[in-house]
């Protein structure tokens, strides 16, 4: 079906197909079934946890699956970022505990400088 693009389950795993064809060179988000899905590499990675950029804006994955729930910290490379409904919130300022530990939140980032 040449018209298809979406994702597509094959074994034990999904692939995103685009056009009909499977693209193994797909990364980013996938909507299915009403649920967003991380394809890495054209694969649909559950193992994965961490945040991806789509439209502009940075998401909340959890083991490959957006998770509009989670509010809370997210390390992303070097730093740390506020999450609020499974979307980077870059206007956060104040205070974020995480595992026990509270954390500083300056314009959406972890300020790990700041002392007051």
């Amino acid at each position: 079906d040449f018209g298809y693009t979406g994702l597509c389950r094959y074994g034990n795993a999904w692939y995103y197909i685009a056009n009909g064809k499977l693209n193994w060179y797909a990364t980013g988000l996938c909507k299915y079934n009403g649920n967003w899905f991380y394809v890495n590499n054209g694969k649909v990675d559950f193992g994965y946890t961490g945040l991806c950029k789509y439209n502009g804006s940075w998401f909340y994955i959890n083991r490959g699956i957006l998770s509009w729930n989670y509010t809370g910290l997210c390390r992303y490379g070097n730093a740390w970022y506020y999450i609020a409904n499974g979307k980077l919130n870059w206007y956060a300022s104040g205070l974020c505990k995480y595992n026990g530990s509270w954390f500083y939140v300056n314009n959406g980032k972890v300020d790990f400088g700041y002392t007051g």
